[in-house]
């Protein structure tokens, strides 16, 4: 007797172990949305990514409203009831079964990623082999006038920068990689005697996303195509001296907002 109590509680403690919903081999999924990457907590439940629904309602601006375990998602493009632990779903009065049920995980409600925001009208794009899911594409406006054209041949693209940069600012083109230096500040450090120093961004082309990782800076992705993520990403050394701060935020500043103007050159 005391045997068969033995198995039966391993047979237990398996059957909690395998109810909890955990990572695929430990990844972690990246969120990013627009082009930024966000902190927000997802868990992969049958290779679908669930996420909190407060925090995906505060990113993607729509209502929610509980009524016990039913929850209703409201915006201008779709009214969805969810239930939870069901794989039924009605969205604008059609009943829908999904692959994987929502959640309700230490008070938070989870929910299929995916779903929800493609019932938002969103378009969303999954990088398996970086486990990022990409929500949406970078639609920054840009905000700078009196500008010429920066042609990059080898990643086909453009943007469009001061007229200003041309004496306030080293521009270059290594390997594809766009650089954009502080004049100022690169020529405090040439004078110093330094042979190399930090751009204020650069613009890169990566099979992975650097942009993923690091959901509190001023990174983005500006286009996602063929495995391959072009980045803008700001400020990584911050490399100035005391008197040429403002030249150097200057161009920082500036370069943020001449994003909107990326254009890739088959458009």
């Amino acid at each position: 007797m005391k045997i068969i109590g033995k198995y039966l509680s391993l047979v237990l403690l398996l059957v909690v172990l395998l109810s909890i919903p955990v990572n695929a081999q430990g990844y972690k999924v990246n969120v990013i949305l627009y082009g930024a990457g966000v902190d927000m907590e997802t868990i992969l439940v049958n290779d679908r990514s669930l996420v909190p629904l407060e925090a995906l309602s505060e990113k993607l601006d729509f209502k929610v409203e509980y009524d016990d375990d039913q929850i209703c998602i409201i915006n201008n493009n779709a009214n969805i009831l969810l239930t939870i632990n069901s794989n039924m779903v009605t969205v604008n009065d059609e009943e829908l079964e999904l692959d994987v049920k929502p959640l309700l995980i230490d008070n938070n409600f989870f929910v299929p990623l995916r779903f929800v925001a493609e019932s938002m009208g969103e378009d969303v794009i999954w990088d398996g082999r970086n486990y990022n899911i990409l929500i949406g594409e970078f639609n920054q406006e840009a905000s700078i006038e009196d500008t010429f054209t920066y042609f990059n041949e080898e990643y086909g693209y453009t943007l469009s920068f001061p007229n200003s940069w041309k004496d306030e600012a080293i521009i270059e083109t290594k390997d594809g990689t766009l650089y954009v230096y502080d004049k100022k500040s690169a020529g405090r450090f040439m004078e110093d005697g330094y042979e190399s120093y930090g751009p204020v961004f650069e613009v890169r082309l990566s099979d992975y996303s650097l942009t993923a990782g690091l959901t509190y800076s001023d990174n983005y992705v500006l286009d996602y195509s063929d495995g391959k993520y072009i980045e803008a990403l700001f400020g990584s050394d911050f490399q100035f001296y005391p008197e040429t701060v403002d030249s150097y935020k200057k161009i920082y500043d500036e370069g943020l907002k001449v994003l909107g103007s990326f254009r890739r050159i088959n458009e």
